[in-house]
């Protein structure tokens, strides 16, 4: 009998040959199935029954309560409460770990020592309903290292779209240090708001299984290959489908059948109803445990026999994804029917998401031969859009323009990953309830005029004296403010009043709104460090402005006012321009606008991450000695700090760069000399 080999990975192929001689042999003999071992968790697996003490199982997992635990130090437990579940709803929920919550009230800290590796991190949330309290308070952030994870998230909602009593929220995350610290944060933006977790889940992977090499390039559908790396992204693990259940370590794979979008959803191949069964050789470069299953190409769904009804409609699956964001879609393929053995007997197009992904997709030619387990991998865009969630679509459709045999395609499983942005979130904010929405603040803007021009630090000083300046002239004046009953559909009901006694014009956010169209997109005109540049139109609708909206400013969004600690943080920005050789902003010229990525949040990020190697540019590289390098970027952090008087003077500054251009200096002159 002969058996599957793992003989080839390149790129994002991974492919399980069968030698030829194989498809004679099937027709003569049945092979036997060969079922592969029970799936057995990881070693290092911590399993946290959150808002429990002592120890509990559930299919022979082992569950350790966090009253008492080492991963929850005693203070937290002091800012925080546990809860039992009402034993009325036992019958629906899991006993472990639904049955009892922690119930968060200020920001709270789960520390768990770690090897450096790739985490799978899994959530446990209960819908909130069965908590006994207002589930519209549960708003809530959640963080793992760098990456933020959850965002103003609310388990209410979103088990409400999902149609779950309970549910679970996966990632994977590279954990760069000997801990992963998980930071669980209620919302700030509503009254006497909370968090809770039912349980955490963590364990080590393989960063081969979406890393496969160190500098993994994938087709990025309408863009230039992407590179990926376990460094450079946090995943989100959405969706795993497959055709029938199949299972990993990561648990049940979901058959295909709820996301197929219409009637025509073609016909079912199964290879163990006929003498054809494929045993697998695990080799040690794939396990899988943490890949798809073996059982997974066992079964493809394709279009049907009916080669002229396959030519009129698209088989297609459909997926709610959140926009703004870049997935990784991973594409399973088998070609298992005994029809189609050679070239050109079956041929068809992939979409994603309304893009084409593959023209013509051959799997024989593409593998050698038939009966070739392999996946291959894309990068699409969701552009952001008013609506958070859309839909991804992914469309097989027959491709006859080289007469191939049948008029068919095939596919065997799914899986769609989100990628952490730029900022290194993989969140989404759930929009607040229609309650808090009229309870928030209604936070003022601020409106300048904007002007393009070089980087330059005087030049920045010179702006800032004008601004000054001009808002004193006009504080002994009266100011024309827009009236709040503005609306966006009649701009000359928008009624000028009188007021005083502020030092630049202000307007409400509601006329604001209508002033930008809502903040779209197509109307910002520039951006910089502190935020994006809008195209507005106020007085009655005939007078342009730029609008600026700021990013979190920092003293200058909260108080309106500028100190030399303002001009300090600036400075900061510009000496990691210098070092990176990049703007405080990078515009990056494709559909993703979230995708432009602020220099001081990169270089925070950096220093956190102890990787400021990231930081230097490219023609710096080996020029500068590595304890200037650290000292650089240390006074270049501390005039980012996000409080004004934790931040240098600019004499303090001065006269460390000084101290490391006298250290350089010394470097070059010691190079010369050798």
């Amino acid at each position: 009998m002969k058996e599957t080999e793992v003989t080839e990975s390149w790129n994002h192929i991974f492919i399980f040959v069968v030698h030829p001689i194989i498809i004679i042999i099937v027709f003569l003999y049945s092979i036997n199935l060969t079922i592969c071992d029970s799936i057995s968790a990881p070693s290092d697996t911590i399993l946290l029954d959150c808002g429990s003490s002592g120890e509990s199982s559930n299919n022979g997992a082992r569950w350790i309560g966090d009253i008492g635990s080492s991963f929850l130090l005693p203070k937290y437990s002091k800012s925080s409460s546990t809860l039992s579940v009402l034993n009325q709803y036992h019958k629906r929920v899991p006993k472990i770990p639904y049955s009892t919550t922690r119930i968060i009230h200020s920001p709270l800290n789960y520390t768990f020592s770690f090897t450096r590796s790739l985490k799978f991190i899994r959530i446990y949330f209960l819908s909130a309903s069965y908590l006994n309290m207002n589930p519209s308070k549960a708003y809530f952030s959640v963080k793992a290292g760098c990456y933020t994870l959850l965002s103003s998230f609310s388990p209410f909602v979103a088990s409400q779209e999902l149609n779950l009593a309970y549910f679970t929220k996966d990632f994977l995350v590279n954990v760069v240090e000997e801990k992963l610290n998980i930071t669980i944060i209620p919302s700030s933006l509503i009254s006497n708001a909370f968090a809770f977790v039912n349980g955490i889940e963590i364990f080590s992977v393989p960063s081969t299984i979406y890393f496969p090499v160190s500098n993994f390039h994938v087709p990025y559908l309408g863009h230039q290959e992407l590179n990926i790396s376990d460094h450079q992204y946090a995943l989100e693990m959405l969706y795993r489908v497959s055709i029938h259940e199949v299972e990993n370590v990561f648990g049940a794979w979901v058959e295909d059948s709820g996301y197929l979008y219409s009637s025509l959803h073609g016909s079912v191949l199964d290879s163990r109803i006929r003498p054809l069964s494929i045993t697998y050789n695990t080799s040690t470069s794939f396990d899988f445990n943490y890949s798809a299953p073996e059982e997974l190409y066992w079964i493809a769904r394709t279009m049907g026999s009916n080669q002229d009804a396959n030519m009129e409609y698209n088989l297609t699956w459909s997926f709610p994804v959140d926009s703004g964001f870049k997935y990784l879609v991973r594409l399973h393929f088998c070609e298992i029917s005994m029809e189609v053995t050679k070239v050109n007997q079956r041929v068809f197009k992939v979409y994603i998401n309304n893009q084409t992904a593959e023209e013509r997709m051959d799997l024989v030619a593409l593998v050698g031969a038939p009966f070739v387990a392999f996946y291959k991998d894309y990068v699409v865009m969701v552009p952001r859009e008013s609506e958070r969630r859309r839909n991804m679509s992914i469309a097989l459709h027959p491709n006859i323009a080289s007469k191939p045999k049948f008029a068919d395609a095939i596919l065997n499983g799914i899986e769609i990953i989100k990628l952490s942005d730029s900022n290194f979130n993989l969140a989404v904010s759930f929009p607040l309830k229609e309650e808090h929405q009229k309870k928030k603040r209604k936070a003022p803007l601020v409106i300048v005029l904007a002007c393009t021009s070089a980087v330059a630090f005087a030049l920045f000083i010179a702006i800032y004296v004008l601004i000054h300046q001009s808002c004193k002239k006009q504080n002994r004046e009266n100011l024309q403010v827009l009236s709040l009953n503005a609306t966006r559909e009649n701009y000359k009901n928008m009624q000028v009043k009188m007021t005083s006694g502020h030092q630049c014009y202000q307007f409400t956010l509601a006329e604001i709104n209508i002033a930008t169209d809502n903040f779209k997109e197509d109307q910002v005109i520039g951006e910089g460090g502190f935020g994006k540049v809008y195209k507005g139109i106020i007085n009655d609708g005939v007078t342009p402005c730029a609008i600026k909206r700021c990013k979190k400013d920092p003293e200058y969004y909260k108080r309106r006012k500028l100190t030399e600690k303002s001009d300090v943080y600036s400075f900061g920005v510009v000496l990691f321009e210098v070092l990176c050789g990049r703007p405080a902003v990078k515009r990056v010229e494709v559909e993703e606008q979230s995708e432009k990525v602020g220099l001081a949040e990169w270089a925070l990020h950096c220093h956190q991450c102890r990787s400021i190697e990231h930081l230097v540019d490219a023609k710096l590289e080996g020029k500068i000695r590595s304890d200037c390098l650290v000292a650089f970027v240390e006074i270049g952090i501390q005039c980012l700090s996000h409080r004004s008087v934790e931040r240098p003077t600019m004499g303090d500054v001065l006269s460390k760069l000084e101290d490391i251009l006298s250290l350089q200096e010394s470097f070059e002159d010691q190079e010369i000399t050798m």
